[in-house]
C-alpha cells in the first residue's frame, strides 16, 4: 500500500495537480492514469481502495501527522515558520478531531 500510495503521490507534485479529479486524469511516467493506478491496487488486494480526498496545499511552511493506525492524518498550512514541535502537536490535534472534510481555516495573527 505505501509504495502504490508513494507513487501516487509523485505524480501529484510532479503534475502540481489541483484537485482530486485533475490527480485521478494525471499520468504517470508509465502513461496510467492515477485512476488506473488505483483500480489496478484494488484488484490486486481484492480490497475496496479508493483516493477519496485529495488537495493542493500552498503555504509558506507545511506540517504533517500520521495517526498509529495509518488510517487518518493530516497536512496542515501555516502562514509562516513554526516549531516542529508546535506543527505536530497541532497537526495530531487535528487528526484526532477526524473531520470529514479538509477546508481552510484561518486564524488571527497574534502580536
Amino acid at each position: 500500500y505505501t509504495a502504490s500510495a508513494n507513487a501516487m503521490l509523485d505524480v501529484a507534485v510532479k503534475n502540481d495537480a489541483a484537485d482530486r479529479d485533475a490527480l485521478m486524469a494525471t499520468k504517470n511516467d508509465e502513461g496510467r492514469t492515477v485512476e488506473e493506478m488505483v483500480t489496478e491496487k484494488s484488484g490486486q488486494t481484492g480490497e475496496k481502495i479508493e483516493l477519496a480526498y485529495y488537495a493542493r496545499i500552498e503555504a509558506p511552511y507545511c506540517a504533517a501527522y500520521v495517526h498509529f493506525n495509518k488510517k487518518l492524518g493530516t497536512v496542515l498550512g501555516f502562514n509562516k515558520e513554526v516549531p516542529a514541535e508546535v506543527a505536530h502537536t497541532v497537526a495530531m490535534q487535528a487528526t484526532a478531531m477526524a473531520p470529514f472534510r479538509s477546508r481552510r481555516l484561518t486564524a488571527p495573527p497574534s502580536d
